[in-house]
C-alpha cells in the first residue's frame, strides 16, 4: 500500500514490502470482482497470508483475549458475511452500538456540572470548559470526562480544589490524586454517583483549540468518527489506549487516522460511502506491517504530508505527530508503549485478513468477523443499561436545568454541613 506520491521518499517509508500485500489483494478481488485496493505499480511479496497467519499460530492477542463461549455480540442485528462486504455492516452495527446515547450525555452533563459548582463557590470568576472526547462526542461508555478550569492564581490551585472535591464528597473515597510533576498538572477522581473518571487541569487554552481542529476533521471525512471509535475500543481493551501508561491517546489515534485518509492512493476512500471493513483493515496493515515510525514523521496540516524524522533530528523510534494547533509539539513522543500497539496492529490485520479469506463454515455459529478483535464486558453492558434507566429523557433544557439546580444545592448543602461541623468542633475546642 504505497501512502505517498514522493517517490524519492518510498525508500524509507515502509519497514519491509509488506508481505501481508498479495492476501488482502486477493480478498479484495474475491469481494469486488475488481483490484482497487492497492497502488497497481507496488512491487508484491511472494508471501501469502497464510505463511503470514503460521507466523503467529499459538501467540498471544496481544492483551486480549476473544470469548470463546457461546455469547452472541451486543452489537449484532442481524446475520454477517465473512467478507468484507459483512465486516463493512457489522461496523455499522457496531457503531449505531457504541455511540454515545442522549442519557450518557445527560449523566456526564451533570458530572461537569457538580464540578462546576464546587469550583465556582470557591472562585466564583473561573470558567469550567470541557474539552477532550466529551468535547467532540467521540467517547466510549468507560471514557474519562476532560475538563478545564480558567482562572488567576499566584499558583495553580492543585490542592484546592482536591480540597474542595473532598469537602463536597463528589468523589469515590480514595480515588483524589493530584498530579503535579507530570507535564500538565491534573487533579484527578472518579465521581461517586457515576463512576465516571474526572481529570481537571488548568489555563491550558490547547485543548479547546485541539478539540475545534478535531471537529474540523469530521466534517471534512464522513468516516472518521466511526473508525475513531471502533480503534479507541479496540486500544481500550488492551490497555493501550492511556498516555501515562505509554498507550496511544484518542488525539494521537484520531491525527493517525487522519493521515490515514489523505495519504490514502484510492480515489473515493474518504468518502462516506467508502466500505469500513476495507478501511479498518488497511489501517491495521499500514500501521502495523508497512510504517517506518524509525524514519517518517507525520504532519496533516493542508493535504498531510510524511517527512523524515532523521533530517529534522528526530533519530529516534517514538511516534511523531506534528500537532496542527502547535507545530512545535510533538503529540505522538510520549507514546512510549509504541511497538504494543504496533504489535496489537499488526495482530488484527492478520486475524481480519485471515478470517476474511475463510468461508463462514469454518466458523463457529455465533462468531462475526469483528468480535475476532473487538469485544464490549458485560460489566458495560450493563453499565450502560443502568445509565439508561437513570437519565434517559434528561436532555431538555428544562430537565438540564434541573440539573443544574439541584448538583448546585447539593454542594451547597454539603458546604453548609462542613461549616456547621466546623463551628461545632470550634465550640467544643473553646469549651
Amino acid at each position: 500500500m504505497n501512502f505517498t506520491t514522493d517517490h524519492t521518499f518510498n525508500s524509507y517509508l515502509i519497514d519491509n514490502d509488506a508481505p501481508a500485500v498479495v492476501t488482502w489483494e486477493r480478498l479484495h478481488k474475491s469481494t469486488f470482482g475488481r483490484n482497487n485496493s492497492m497502488d497497481a505499480n507496488r512491487p508484491h511479496s511472494s508471501q501469502d497470508g497464510m505463511s503470514v497467519r503460521n507466523r503467529y499460530q499459538g501467540s498471544d492477542h496481544y492483551g486480549y483475549t476473544p470469548c470463546n463461549g457461546k455469547s452472541t455480540p451486543c452489537w449484532k442485528q442481524r446475520e454477517y458475511e465473512f467478507n468484507a462486504l459483512g465486516l463493512n455492516e457489522e461496523i455499522l452495527d457496531f457503531c449505531k452500538y457504541i455511540f454515545p446515547r442522549p442519557s450518557e450525555e445527560a449523566m456526564r452533563n451533570e458530572v461537569v456540572q457538580r464540578v462546576r459548582n464546587v469550583i465556582q463557590n470557591k472562585w466564583p470568576e473561573a470558567k469550567v470548559e470541557v474539552f477532550g472526547s466529551f468535547n467532540t462526542g467521540l467517547y466510549l461508555p468507560t471514557s474519562d470526562i476532560d475538563i478545564v478550569v480558567f482562572g488567576s492564581w499566584p499558583v495553580l490551585p492543585l490542592f484546592s480544589v482536591e480540597n474542595e472535591l473532598r469537602k463536597a464528597e463528589i468523589a469515590v473515597p480514595g480515588s483524589l490524586m493530584v498530579l503535579d510533576k507530570t507535564s500538565v498538572p491534573i487533579v484527578k477522581f472518579t465521581d461517586k454517583r457515576t463512576e465516571v473518571k474526572v481529570d481537571i487541569s488548568f489555563n491550558m487554552q490547547t485543548g479547546l483549540v485541539s478539540a475545534t481542529k478535531i471537529k474540523s476533521f469530521l466534517k471534512q471525512y464522513p468516516l472518521l468518527d466511526k473508525l475513531v471509535m471502533i480503534i479507541k475500543q479496540f486500544l481500550y481493551q488492551r490497555n493501550l489506549n492511556e498516555v501515562y501508561t505509554g498507550g496511544i491517546g484518542s488525539y494521537s489515534l484520531i491525527l493517525l487516522i487522519v493521515s490515514f485518509f489523505q495519504r490514502h492512493p484510492r480515489v473515493g476512500a474518504d468518502s462516506e460511502d467508502a466500505n469500513l471493513g476495507v478501511l479498518l483493515t488497511e489501517f491495521f496493515e499500514l500501521y502495523g506491517r508497512n510504517f517506518n515510525y524509525a524514519r517518517v514523521g507525520i504532519k496533516v496540516d493542508g493535504t498531510g504530508s510524511y517527512f523524515n524524522k532523521v533530517e529534522h533530528g528526530m533519530s529516534d523510534s517514538t511516534l511523531c505527530i506534528i500537532d496542527p494547533a502547535d507545530p512545535t509539539n510533538n503529540v505522538g513522543r510520549v507514546c512510549y508503549g509504541l511497538w504494543n500497539v504496533k504489535r496489537a496492529f499488526e495482530h488484527a490485520f492478520v486475524t481480519l485478513s485471515h478470517a476474511l479469506i475463510k468461508s463462514s463454515s469454518q466458523h463457529p455459529s455465533h462468531k462475526t468477523v469483528l468480535s475476532l478483535i473487538i469485544s464490549v464486558a458485560d460489566e458495560v453492558v450493563e453499565y450502560r443499561k443502568w445509565v439508561g434507566q437513570k437519565w434517559d429523557g434528561v436532555s431538555s433544557p428544562h430537565q438540564l436545568l434541573a440539573i443544574r439546580i439541584r448538583c448546585a444545592t447539593e454542594v451547597s448543602d454539603k458546604k453548609k454541613s462542613n461549616q456547621r461541623q466546623d463551628y461545632a468542633k470550634i465550640t467544643r475546642i473553646s469549651s
